[in-house]
This record gives structure tokens, sequence and C-alpha cells, in this order.
């Protein structure tokens, strides 16, 4: 069983860090050297001495922002086809881009060779209208089942890539718009991505805002902003956390994800930070 989900399965106390906008502005000057493997590991490292997470997360759609910015090439490549879909196709096949993404996840297992390794990336439906909208200054295009299916197809390829790079969890952000996937059996549309998790013994979670899908086909866990005590599921409390307010849900979870916002006290959050460990 995968590190992670064997410690959710026995109750142990989980907690996962997202604090890149807070520890970039903090230790970066808001600028995360996503493109240079050295400082970005130098980076997370500060960050994580400073934070007591569990999980490092190496947060894809990031690094492919900047990417894009000093790659106009693939940003010409991702346009050449109009078709929906094919930018994200295009985006994710490129060798140079992957080859970078696999040597920042290396870096990152060797500096952290006792924390989980998570990559986190758009959930299909995310990604298939973000990588079109950088393709083509910011046009919208509508999501359809179909576009889902070959959507997690795409990813499901290009996380193969990560076979030997030491990532132990996948996580899947559909939180980004606020919304629950659009297609009621889009979660289902996944199996390619739970399929390959499950051969390579990767824990799959879900990242959503609303409440979890009900599907014949689950990750192996889901993050919300809603608590259920005794399932495989991490609690995003509510923003009131960082003003001060622990409620009965945030108390009794085993497994918290917390977003630290980008301009937090740097002691109100080590405060606050204290009183759920």
């Amino acid at each position: 069983m995968n590190t992670f989900t064997d410690r959710l399965q026995q109750g142990a106390k989980l907690l996962w860090l997202d604090y890149s906008d807070y520890a970039g502005r903090l230790l970066s000057s808001g600028h995360i050297p996503w493109l240079q493997t050295d400082q970005l590991v130098n980076w997370q490292k500060r960050s994580a001495g400073l934070l007591p997470t569990d999980v490092i997360s190496l947060p894809v759609d990031r690094v492919v922002a900047q990417w894009l910015e000093t790659h106009a090439d693939l940003v010409a490549s991702m346009a050449t086809k109009r078709r929906s879909g094919a930018a994200l196709r295009v985006l994710l096949a490129d060798r140079a881009l992957r080859s970078h993404l696999v040597d920042l996840a290396k870096g990152l297992r060797a500096c952290f060779p006792g924390k989980l390794l998570a990559l986190v990336i758009p959930a299909p439906e995310m990604w298939v209208q973000q990588a079109h909208a950088q393709a083509f200054n910011g046009e919208k295009i509508e999501v359809d089942a179909d576009l889902i299916d070959s959507a997690a197809m795409y990813i499901a390829d290009f996380l193969r890539e990560f076979v030997e790079a030491g990532i132990e969890v996948i996580l899947l952000d559909d939180d980004r718009a606020g919304t629950e996937p659009q297609v009621i059996d889009a979660i289902e549309m996944y199996a390619p991505l739970m399929n390959l998790a499950d051969h390579y013994r990767w824990a799959l979670g879900v990242k959503t805002a609303g409440e979890p899908v009900k599907a014949s086909l689950c990750p192996d866990f889901w993050i919300t902003p809603k608590f259920t005590e005794g399932e495989r599921r991490g609690l995003v409390p509510a923003p009131e956390f960082w003003e001060g307010v622990n409620d009965t849900c945030v108390n009794n979870a085993r497994f918290l994800y917390l977003e630290i916002p980008a301009d937090a006290n740097p002691e109100r959050v080590l405060e606050r930070l204290s009183s759920v460990q």
C-alpha cells in the first residue's frame, strides 16, 4: 500500500500545507524560481524548514505558467490547431518541459527523503481549458465528456514520465474555479489516471470546492471544505481559521489541507499551525 493512503487508513495526523504564495512573498519577493532546479529545491528547503508540512508539493501548473513565459515557441506550437484539446496535447508532449518537471521532482525527492512528495496538477477539465487559454490569449472553450476523456488520456501519458521520480501522491485540483465537475460523471472519466496511479502505487486524490462525487470509480482520497469523520478526506478550513477560529471540524480532522494566505503575518501563521499539530 502507498505510504500516504496507509497513513490515512491508520488515522495518523496529516498536515499538508500549500504555502507557495506565502513563502514566495516571504522568501523570494513573490518570484518563485520554478525554472531553476537547484534554486527551487533550496527555496522549498527553506520554506519547509519554517513550516511543518508532511507533504512537499510540486504544483505543475505554476511551473508551466512560468515556462510558457520564456518559451514562445511552445506557445506557438500549442496554437497551431484550434481544435479543443489540441493545445493541452502539445503542451504535455513537450520533451523539454517534461524533463524539467522530472528534474524538479527528483531534486525534491532527494532533498526531502522523509516527506511525502505530491505532484499537484489541474483536473482534466480544468487543464484543457487552461492550456487553450494559454495558447489563444485567454480564449474560453466549452468542455464536454469527450474532451474530459481525451484530456485524461493525455495526462496519463504525461504522468508516466514520473515513474522514476519518487513521487507518492497525485492531486487533481478542480478547485480553482470554485465549482464541482462540469459533467456529472466526470470523475469516472478519470479512469486512465486512477488506473495508472494504482499500477504505480501512487495515491490519487481530488481537491474540490463541492461535495465529493459519488461514482462507481473513486479516487483514493478527497480534499474538500466539508468534514466527514472516518473517511479518507482532507479538510480545507474556512478562511476564518487564519483569524484565530478553530471550529469542531478543524479540531477533529486527522487530515488538514491548509492554504496559507500570501499576505499572512508570520507570527500568526506559526500560532495557527501550532494549534492544529
